[in-house]
């Protein structure tokens, strides 16, 4: 037997089997904590890789930015990678992280980037760095890669 739901409703049928079901429950948040230490290590790494860029943004950086880096805007990346399903995405949430690391970034600004790239697939991403004008790909190269017909694009 086979259903499909909203995502809403399958948090809510989520909730209710965890309450009635707490093995299920437990499996499922083990899952969702080995995912999410998967996304900090590689976020790690990728920081480890752009460690210069890092540091450089943090030096600018005024006292008031940078206990809004240290604090609330690590916390919004670190919630947004324990919701990540696509493990790819992480590289944009610690180079978005890293980049807008300035003085003229606020809250609104976080926010929104953390909650487009949250709702972006990285079909999306692909398609929409076809505009740029550094790309090589084109919308038939994406086909291939993703196995699927220009119209499903």
């Amino acid at each position: 037997m086979e259903y499909v739901v909203s995502e809403s409703a399958a948090k809510v049928l989520g909730s209710i089997i965890g309450m009635a079901l707490p093995r299920i429950n437990g499996i499922f948040v083990n899952y969702k904590q080995a995912r999410f230490e998967r996304s900090v290590e590689d976020a790690l790494r990728i920081i480890v890789h752009r460690l210069n860029a890092f540091e450089s943004n943090v030096s600018s950086l005024s006292e008031e930015m940078m206990e809004k880096f240290r604090g609330i805007y690590v916390e919004w990346m670190l919630d947004n990678l324990y919701e990540e399903r696509q493990q790819d995405k992480v590289k944009y949430h610690v180079n978005g992280f890293i980049n807008l690391m300035n003085n003229e970034t606020n809250d609104n600004l976080m926010l929104m980037f953390f909650n487009t790239l949250s709702e972006l697939t990285t079909l999306d991403i692909d398609v929409l760095r076809i505009y740029s004008e550094e790309s090589t790909e084109n919308i038939y190269m994406l086909c291939q890669r993703y196995k699927l017909q220009p119209e499903q694009i």
